[in-house]
């Protein structure tokens, strides 16, 4: 099988995060949204737009578990 970037899969309530805000304020709003979940959440398509962060197109992994 090709190898793809899987889709970032998280509530639609993420949609509420605006380009500009900081990383860590994407997450709490997930922390927040994330009732007894636990997810991977991977954002490597959010850094290309997130002006606060430079990580040379690296995939950033967080595990939030409850």
């Amino acid at each position: 099988m090709p190898s793809t970037e899987t889709p970032l899969k998280v509530s639609s309530e993420l949609s509420l995060w605006r380009p500009g805000q900081q990383l860590k304020d994407l997450l709490n709003l997930y922390l927040q949204l994330g009732n007894q979940v636990t997810a991977i959440i991977r954002i490597s398509h959010l850094l290309q737009e997130v002006h606060t962060a430079t990580m040379n197109n690296e995939v950033l992994c967080y595990a939030v578990s409850y």
